[in-house]
Order: structure tokens, then C-alpha cells, then sequence
């Protein structure tokens, strides 16, 4: 018997065959498990995982079906839709030049900070992607062919004229949006309990191209159609076929020697020709011409050629003068601004009631302000 393996020596009826057998099944559960059910559930997990994602897909592919469906179906909307989108965009977004929308954004500023009594320590125009809420504002108002145009201003003031300056911000039309705000306290608030608070808005607002964008269109046609007829214009010689040209010159010649056949010009007299011109109704010569008057400049009385003086106002000891340029727009300007010339910028260097006072090229210009409102040398 010693020669036979250990488990043909176990008594089949005993304790340790039983427990051999059963280590025996235990094994072969571990390794089916291992081999056969564990990759089977992991398949089946994977299945499940890439049926939920083609569910997701297909569910977002309906979603995007219905909303292409919801945009077809409003072909033509009714009136009261579109006379509720004309208020809106006059409201929120008014047809307004690039220059002029910034310009007027602004002065608005300016206004705000003194009618809410804070100090305005600067204000600065900013590209409309520097800051994450603008730039998300640009990037809708261009998918709506709007333009959006974003300033910096930085203001100092207490708890109250904050409130006052932002209050004032939501109720100025056209509306003018604060997406990004920024406040900290000012060492030695303590002393000077109105300039505790230093605050640093991020101010935007909206536009809509107008009659500009019509002008340059029309312009750039009128441009096209000046260089057509003037190609057209050079070109003439080249599509005037040759067989035409020889006749004209042909005509040219016969009626060029048939004049030198009846006259000789040596014997022609052509004084009484000048004395008695056959085009004139009298055969007489027209009188000599006199030197009239220099043609005065009609744009002598506008500031730099180009703007009228409307008056000056003051608010307390700051004085403020409101131009009109030549398309009847109101430009604000104070002491320190640039005001654009037709020979570039001028520098304002003073604003009082009577007299306004520049600094264009190195030289200074001084107009004085009439009592009735424009303005004169």
C-alpha cells in the first residue's frame, strides 16, 4: 500500500477524503470563476456602458432633430414677435458706430459718477475679451451680428455710494451691464469714512451696426463701378476692330484735304474771325471777365472746421462743454480729453464759460463762447 498515492490510502468513508473533495470543488468553483464568469460580467458591464452611451447620442441627436424643427417652423413670425424684438434691441442694443458707442459708453460713466457723488479715479476702454463674463457676452453678441464694447472704470466711495453708482448703472438707458465687479478696502479708510471702498467695474454694453455699414457697402460698389468704366475706358483701343479704324482715318484724310483745297493758308485772314465770332448772337467779343469776391469758408465759424460750440455747463467747480459734430451728434467734453481734428487730436486744456482753450500741434487755440450757445472766434 506504501507504494500507491496518499488519496488511495484515504478511507473513502473518512473525514480527510470528504475534506479532500471538497477543497477538490472549491478549486474548480475559484478557477470557473475566474476564467468563465469574471470576463463573462466584465463583457457584460462593457455592453451596458457603450448601450447607455449610443442611448445618450441618440437622445441628444433628437434634442438637436427638434430644436432644427422648432427653428424651421418659425419661418414667418407674426408682428407682435418682431415689434417685441425692436424694443428690445432699441433698449438693450441701439444702432450705434464703434466710436460713437464707446464714446457715449463712456461719457455715461462719467455722468453716473457724478450725479451718484463717488469720485471717478479713471475710466478706460478694455478689449471685450480680457475679462470671462465680457467675452462670453462678445461671443453671443456676435453669434447675434451685435457688437459689444467694454469698459474699465475705477471709482472710490463708501458703502452707500456704491450702492448709489450701481443702482444708477441698471437704470441707465440704453442698458448698460456690469458682469464683472471687484471691491477692497482702502488702507486709512478710518480717517476719510467716504473713501473707505475702492471698487473696479468691468462695464459693457451693446450695439448695432447701421447706416455705417450701408455707407462703406455703397461706397465699396461705387468703387468697383469707377474702376469697371474706367478699364472699360482703356480698353477701347483694343476692341475697336482695325478694319473701322482705317475708314476714320481714311474720312480724316479726304475731309482734311479737301479743306487745304478750298482755303490757302497763307492768304487767310482770321483777325475779323476774332472781331466777329461766328458762335455768338451779337458777332461781338465777350467782355473781359472781372475778379470777383473770394468765396468765404462756409466752416470758418465751426471749431477746428468741424464742430459747433452748443454752450458750456458747470456742476459745482468742474465745467463741461457739449459739442455737435457735423451729423448733429452731441459730443461732452472736459478739461484733460482729446478731441479728434481734421489734422488730428487736440488736447483740452480749459473750460470756462466764456472761452475754451486747446493745445492742437504745439500751438494753442482759444475760442470764445457766445452767450447764445455756439461758439465764435
Amino acid at each position: 500500500m506504501s507504494g500507491y498515492p496518499f488519496w488511495r490510502r484515504l478511507d473513502p468513508q473518512g473525514g480527510a477524503a470528504r475534506a479532500l473533495a471538497l477543497g477538490a470543488v472549491l478549486c474548480l468553483g475559484v478557477l470557473l470563476w475566474a476564467l468563465v464568469w469574471a470576463p463573462l460580467q466584465a463583457r457584460i458591464a462593457e455592453a451596458k456602458e457603450r448601450a447607455d452611451s449610443l442611448h445618450r447620442r441618440a437622445a441628444a441627436l433628437e434634442g438637436a432633430a427638434a430644436a432644427r424643427r422648432a427653428e424651421a417652423a418659425i419661418s414667418a413670425p407674426d408682428g407682435a414677435t418682431l415689434g417685441k424684438a425692436e424694443a428690445w434691441l432699441a433698449v438693450h442694443a441701439p444702432i450705434r458706430a464703434d466710436g460713437e458707442a464707446m464714446l457715449e459708453l463712456l461719457s455715461t460713466l462719467r455722468l453716473v459718477a457724478e450725479t451718484t457723488g463717488v469720485e471717478l479715479v479713471s475710466v478706460s476702454p478694455l478689449d471685450a475679451g480680457r475679462d470671462a463674463a465680457a467675452r462670453d457676452m462678445a461671443a453671443a453678441a456676435d453669434i447675434a451680428g451685435l457688437a459689444v464694447h467694454v469698459a474699465e472704470a475705477r471709482i472710490v466711495a463708501d458703502h452707500a455710494g456704491l450702492a448709489r453708482f450701481l443702482g444708477a448703472l441698471e437704470a441707465v438707458r440704453p442698458v448698460i451691464r456690469a458682469p464683472a465687479l471687484e471691491i477692497s478696502a482702502r488702507s486709512g479708510g478710518a480717517a476719510d469714512e467716504a473713501r473707505r471702498l475702492s471698487a473696479t467695474a468691468i462695464v459693457a454694453a451693446l450695439s448695432r451696426p447701421g447706416a455705417e455699414l450701408a455707407m462703406r457697402v455703397l461706397a465699396a460698389l461705387a468703387l468697383l463701378i469707377l474702376a469697371a468704366g474706367f478699364g472699360w475706358l482703356g480698353a477701347q483701343p483694343w476692341l475697336t476692330s482695325p478694319a473701322t479704324t482705317t475708314a476714320e482715318a481714311a474720312k480724316a484724310e479726304a475731309a482734311a484735304a479737301v479743306a487745304l483745297s478750298l482755303a490757302d493758308p497763307a492768304s487767310a485772314d482770321l483777325s475779323r474771325l476774332a472781331e466777329r465770332p461766328l458762335f455768338s448772337a451779337a458777332r461781338r467779343p465777350p467782355p473781359p471777365e472781372e475778379a470777383g469776391e473770394p468765396i468765404a469758408d462756409p466752416n470758418a465759424h465751426l471749431l477746428f472746421g468741424r464742430y459747433e460750440v452748443a454752450g458750456v455747463v458747470m456742476l459745482g467747480d468742474r465745467a463741461m462743454a457739449m459739442l455737435r459734430d457735423e451729423a448733429g451728434r452731441l459730443i461732452r467734453i472736459r478739461a484733460g480729453d482729446r478731441l479728434p481734428t481734421r489734422a488730428g487730436e487736440a488736447d483740452v486744456l480749459e473750460i470756462t464759460l466764456t472761452a475754451l482753450t486747446f493745445m492742437e500741434a504745439g500751438e494753442k487755440v482759444v475760442r470764445k463762447v457766445e452767450s447764445g450757445g455756439s461758439g465764435g472766434e
